[in-house]
């Protein structure tokens, strides 16, 4: 689900992540805009550095039906 460099890989496995965005009031934000939005971005602190993931609305749309499924 995410196209992420080298680097970036490595900090996700290793180092701390921290969501600092409610990921489920992200995604009811999303269903109230009737699924519109362009992109979506939750915002992390990543090896001790806010960094966004951003998703497009296809991919986002695939993420909240995996989401809701697990």
């Amino acid at each position: 689900m995410l196209c992420i460099s080298a680097d970036t890989m490595a900090k996700l496995k290793f180092a701390s992540v921290e969501l600092l965005d409610d990921f489920e009031a992200i995604i009811h934000d999303f269903k109230e805009s009737g699924e519109t939005r362009e992109r979506v971005s939750l915002k992390i602190r990543l090896a001790g550095e806010d960094r966004f993931i951003t998703w497009s609305q296809r991919h986002f749309m695939r993420l909240v039906a995996l989401y809701e499924e697990a």
